[in-house]
């Protein structure tokens, strides 16, 4: 009787030691699992940073700064697009322009090339086309794919050419030469009455000069375009 309650608490030990080896093995296989797990939800952390110019390290949009980068509408616009990893999308599958908003104009992006620069900070050097003629502005937006498989988004704005604000604002007595004048539409227009006779007056006016100063409205944050 006694061998036999040995033989049975051996056995016992023995099972207790088995589960309990097996137990330790499947909760470090959950903790794997979970880990693994984990590191799939992260975010990627590639994606794009910021964007300059073709020539400089000017950041002339930051990713996270609550606008848009802008663009002036037309052929061949180019910019760089920074960012961890975005030297590594694949440049005719990896890349694509989508719809915000607008019109349905025609518009395209495509890769020039990519590399590294400002820093060690992987870039693309990108071309964009869109119609010249637009009649306001539109929005897209540039995916480039990530090595995991996500996509970074860059949002821009392409800008309308708007109309040119040209005021006369100043004359050296232009009117004891060529007749009277007066300005019209706020300075934009410049009528000149020429005196009776004028027809038959061969003498020149070149000593008088009227000056125009012409006021772009805020255009492209690029200062290139190729």
């Amino acid at each position: 009787m006694e061998n036999s309650r040995q033989t049975d608490l051996t056995n016992v030990r023995s099972t207790m030691l088995v589960s309990s080896y097996f137990g330790n093995r499947l909760y470090c296989l959950l903790l794997v699992a979970l880990g693994l797990v984990s590191f799939w939800a992260l975010p990627a952390q590639g994606g794009v940073e910021f964007v300059t110019p073709t020539n400089t390290c000017n950041h002339v949009d930051q990713i996270g700064d609550h606008k848009d980068l802008f663009i002036m509408a037309g052929q061949n616009v180019r910019f760089r697009v920074f960012g961890n990893s975005v030297d590594l999308t694949d440049r005719h599958s990896g890349f694509r322009i989508a719809n915000d908003s607008g019109d349905g104009a025609d518009t395209n992006a495509r890769i020039i090339k990519q590399g590294t620069d400002c820093g060690g900070t992987g870039f693309a050097l990108v071309e964009v086309d869109s119609p010249a003629n637009l009649s306001s502005d539109i929005q897209r937006s540039l995916f480039f794919k990530m090595p995991f498989g996500d996509e970074s988004r860059l949002q821009m704005t392409i800008r309308d050419f708007p109309p040119i604000d040209v005021r006369w604002d100043s004359h050296q007595d232009i009117g004891s030469c060529l007749g009277s004048f007066t300005l019209l539409n706020q300075s934009k227009t410049l009528e000149i009455r020429l005196p009776p006779g004028h027809q038959q007056d061969e003498t020149n006016c070149d000593s008088r000069t009227a000056n125009a100063t012409i006021r772009p409205a805020p255009m492209s944050e690029l200062v290139d375009k190729t």
